[in-house]
């Protein structure tokens, strides 16, 4: 069982702190985003632009990351430790070590599949349901199939 927060030193509910204020603010503006979106949409006929792809690609990744990052903290992660336990405290140390370094394997490589698709001038469909390019993306024709 984690300690309890009045066993915890400043500098750790200052780490939690640092980790639960950013949710809150995340969630309250993802909140207020969404439902301005459905006001403008529904009594206006002007929905806010890209305000899917915002809240799939930007505001759910950082909660879902904030998220973890908090469990983690408290203690509060599912674990499933059942043959790590059995091993030695060396091998424990060694095992943990390079399942940390698969872990910083895969962000990173999922980081740059995640960059490279956003730099990438594909297109995505807007809340109005008509495609667009990103902001900022350069437009792109497509070459005409040739005639052979």
């Amino acid at each position: 069982m984690p300690p309890s927060h009045s066993h915890r030193s400043r500098w750790s509910q200052a780490g939690d702190l640092a980790i639960e204020v950013p949710a809150v603010i995340v969630t309250f503006v993802m909140m207020v985003h969404v439902t301005l979106n459905a006001v403008l949409r529904r009594y206006f006929g002007s929905p806010i632009d890209y305000t899917l792809e915002i809240t799939q690609y930007w505001y759910m990744p950082i909660l879902a990351f904030l998220g973890f990052m908090a469990a983690q903290r408290r203690g509060q992660h599912i674990a499933a430790d059942l043959i790590f336990q059995m091993l030695p405290t060396v091998s424990r140390r060694f095992v943990l070590a390079s399942f940390y370094l698969v872990a910083a394997v895969l962000v990173a490589a999922l980081a740059k599949f995640g960059l490279g698709r956003h730099s990438s001038p594909e297109r995505s469909v807007s809340t109005r349901g008509s495609p667009r390019c990103l902001p900022g993306s350069p437009t792109t024709s497509r070459p005409s199939p040739s005639a052979s």
